[in-house]
């Protein structure tokens, strides 16, 4: 979803007017329970239910597009990577073991 901000705001913009359209919200069952759920509170449940829904609907809308599968790599050619070489090329920051350098930056790989 990199760059696509504005697409995003415009989904929610678009979801939350029909959620309050009361006969738009008539005919889709996911925005009545939405609806139903924003006047019950702002529980751990019902927040995690409200954003379930808006992300089913958003996929209904929106393909995502998938991450390259090729580069993902075994953990036995992680180990062999971490043992030819244990630091960062890019800070020179030293890991404790092979998963580490996975998630080092904070720059995915797109």
């Amino acid at each position: 979803m990199k760059g696509k901000k504005d697409l995003i705001r415009q989904f929610i913009e678009d979801f939350q007017s029909k959620v309050y359209d009361e006969d738009f919200r008539d005919s889709n069952r996911n925005y009545q329970r939405f609806y139903n759920n924003v006047r019950g509170g702002y529980s751990e449940k019902l927040i995690a239910l409200r954003r379930d829904i808006l992300i089913r609907e958003f996929l209904k809308k929106y393909e995502l597009e998938e991450l390259d599968e090729k580069r993902q790599i075994s953990n036995e050619e992680k180990i062999a990577a971490y043992g030819r070489q244990s630091t960062c090329e890019m800070c020179g920051c030293t890991f404790k073991d092979f998963t580490e350098p996975e998630y080092h930056h904070k720059e995915r790989y797109y």
